[in-house]
């Protein structure tokens, strides 16, 4: 804004109010003794932003308070009239120049901020009004016609590994997309499958975009947006990924799938709140069954027995969603050592040792023979040098 700070009596700290020109007084707010002026040539997207980022206002109130004066814009300018004194005081008290730096890092990271007004907003979030008033999306959000949210443990055995690779390549495979946290474990395992079979797969932070975390992870998420997938996040840019923050996002990957599959989950696994947002949401929750003795199992157990969907294959969840799976392909043209390879597996993974022993063949020159046909799409390595047929 142009113009010049004034104000009249006491005046908080966090507080900037600007007097302008003559001719711009039609914009001019009074309130608790402060000038308040809002410039008609500020960016709309601006407002919402700041909206967005008043402490105090959340995505039920930030709804309710449009709804009653029609835009983020209206809401600052008629901050002096809500009958919560201390939550206009918080509105009129912010600092425009603050979501002005968030579009700018916006720009520059080429992100986008979008609004539940817009088209490009995810429609199976849009519809809840504890959805985010608005996205911060790096890479396209558009998820394809059907979306599928796989989380679980950060802290996953062999098993979980193996089945959260399976059933987020087959839903890849079937045209869905996968949607996950991006959390070490399972929800990485889900991502990095959905990107070996080619598919799009989206994460939602809890932290800013140019916070990602996991750390160890920005190499993964930097290939899902160049492969066409997504990073999408509620929370402003310089965002640290606080733990409430976890809690708080789930709401949003369960929010924008179609329906939640947990592949493994602990007693008190962030999963099971994502399970809980879903059922909530309406959404059909599957859970895949694990050892009764093993931790990583408790909380997926739990919650078949407290009726969530028993998930044994993929098929249940594409059966779900009225999705055919694909047919697969006819047996490959492989002759001699590939051929050999390919028929000693099947889609049960099998360690590379135990393929060796089977075809008499040393590790080091089938490993050579296995990423060959991997490439060729015949096979599917997997965490711990487990390897299967591909699915299709």
């Amino acid at each position: 804004m142009d113009g010049k700070r004034v104000s009249r009596g006491r005046r908080n700290k966090a507080q900037s109010y600007y007097k302008m020109d003559s001719e711009s007084l039609g914009n001019l707010t009074l309130y608790g003794g402060f000038l308040i002026i809002h410039s008609e040539m500020q960016d709309e997207l601006v407002w919402w932003v700041a909206l967005h980022m008043v402490r105090g206002v959340g995505p039920v109130q930030f709804r309710s308070l449009c709804d009653d004066y029609g835009s983020p814009r209206e809401v600052f300018r008629n901050a002096g009239r809500l009958k919560n004194r201390n939550l206009g005081e918080a509105i009129a008290g912010f600092d425009l120049k603050r979501a002005e730096r968030q579009l700018k890092v916006a720009s520059e990271y080429g992100a986008a901020i979008i609004t539940y007004e817009d088209d490009a907003y995810p429609a199976n979030l849009r519809q809840f009004e504890y959805s985010p008033p608005l996205l911060f999306v790096l890479g396209d959000e558009k998820s394809g016609e059907k979306s599928v949210a796989i989380v679980g443990t950060r802290k996953p055995t062999s098993y979980g590994l193996r089945q959260a690779a399976r059933f987020a390549e087959a839903v890849t495979e079937s045209g869905c997309s996968v949607i996950s946290g991006g959390a070490r474990g399972i929800d990485t395992q889900a991502h990095v499958a959905a990107l070996r079979a080619g598919g799009k797969t989206i994460v939602v932070l809890g932290s800013g975009l140019d916070r990602p975390y996991p750390r160890e992870n920005r190499k993964l998420f930097d290939e899902i947006v160049g492969s066409g997938g997504a990073i999408v996040t509620e929370f402003p840019f310089g965002t640290k990924p606080y733990p409430c923050n976890f809690l708080r996002r789930n709401r949003i990957i369960s929010g924008m799938a179609d329906l939640l599959v947990v592949v493994e989950a602990g007693r008190r696994s962030g999963a099971l709140n994502t399970a809980s947002w879903a059922q909530a949401q309406g959404k059909e929750v599957f859970a895949l069954p694990g050892p009764v003795d093993s931790k990583a199992s408790f909380g997926t157990n739990s919650l078949i027995k407290r009726g969530a969907m028993l998930a044994q294959s993929p098929g249940d969840i594409l059966f779900a969603l009225g999705i055919s799976r694909p047919q697969r392909k006819l047996e490959p043209d492989l002759r001699g050592t590939e051929k050999k390879i390919y028929e000693c597996l099947s889609e049960e993974p099998l360690h590379v040792d135990q393929i060796a022993r089977k075809l008499s063949i040393e590790v080091v020159d089938l490993l050579v023979y296995l990423l060959s046909l991997e490439l060729k799409g015949y096979v599917v390595q997997l965490p711990g040098k487990y390897f299967r047929r591909s699915t299709l």
